[in-house]
């Protein structure tokens, strides 16, 4: 089970997470990130929960692919850059329903 926290300031928002992870077949490991910050000049962070995989690749993986691939300053709204991460995931990943993607990602 998954431990998250997110508290909002009127000057930031702070994250903190467990560190526990369950792999699809069962492992169990006390070591996993689970918040990722995308842009160290944009404040823009992504946190996970549930298995640390998304289609057999660590989702950690694909979120710094991710990251290499976008200029956050840029996209500048957390709805394009949501957006964007879903269109990512539909070019580099099997699934192709977009309603599968906004239910994976309902808390962004």
């Amino acid at each position: 089970m998954t431990a998250e926290v997110l508290i909002m300031r009127q000057n930031g928002i702070i994250f903190a997470a467990d560190k526990a992870v369950t792999t699809p077949n069962d492992k169990s490991y006390t070591t996993s990130k689970k918040i990722f910050n995308l842009d160290k000049d944009f404040p823009v962070t992504m946190m996970i929960n549930g298995h640390v995989d998304f289609e057999g690749v660590f989702i950690g993986d694909l979120i710094g692919e991710f990251k290499k691939e976008n200029d956050f300053k840029e996209i500048g709204d957390i709805e394009k850059i949501k957006n964007r991460f879903i269109e990512f995931l539909e070019k580099n990943t099997k699934y192709t329903s977009k309603e599968e993607y906004i239910d994976m990602i309902r808390y962004i």
